[in-house]
């Protein structure tokens, strides 16, 4: 039962990626937003469903989810914006490439997410 789970959250996770490459073209994506976008438009997958049984199982999806982007979704940039740990939100942006070029020389295209939360000095 665990790894058709461990399976079920990694091929959740790259839905969630596919939703945020549609949604992020050229601006930052809530995480939030992009999760809740990608359970609605795979009602029936199993993932959704183990959700549904419990809802604090969605805490373990962030750490799936980084290692899906980490090894399959390079031109995704994650950023969080805040500086607590677990209160943060998390936004992502797809960065564009050179063409012809390695890893090393990537270019993000987006400009930082605005941090709604700071004070105006």
């Amino acid at each position: 039962m665990a790894s058709t789970v461990a399976a079920a959250t990694a091929d959740f996770a790259r839905r969630f990626f596919g939703m945020v490459l549609e949604l992020g073209r050229e601006d930052w994506v809530s995480a939030n937003d992009a999760f809740e976008r990608t359970l609605s438009a795979h009602p029936d997958h199993p993932y959704v469903a183990y959700l549904q049984a419990n809802r604090a199982r969605r805490a373990g999806f962030s750490a799936v989810a980084e290692r899906i982007r980490a090894r399959e979704f390079l031109q995704i940039e994650r950023r969080k914006a805040g500086t607590r740990r677990n209160a943060c939100t998390v936004r992502y942006c797809t960065r564009s490439f050179r063409p012809g070029s390695g890893a090393g020389s990537v270019l993000s295209r987006c400009s930082a997410p605005s941090r709604s939360n700071s004070p105006v000095t």
